[in-house]
């Protein structure tokens, strides 16, 4: 199920930073990038259980 999801979700609009990212995979290491992405995912899926409260209350 994984594989027929990856070939069609970056063509429904989801493209924003494929630019940046490729030029950024071509000047340094793939590896490098695929980790930092990583690790900002979880972080970013992690940041929801350290809040309190909603924002703006």
């Amino acid at each position: 199920m994984v594989l027929p999801f990856l070939a069609t979700y970056p063509r429904d609009d989801q493209q924003g930073l494929y630019i940046l990212g490729g030029t950024a995979a071509d000047r340094t290491d793939p590896r490098t990038l695929i980790a930092l992405g990583c690790g900002l995912r979880v972080v970013s899926f992690g940041l929801p259980a350290t809040v309190t409260s909603p924002p703006g209350s």
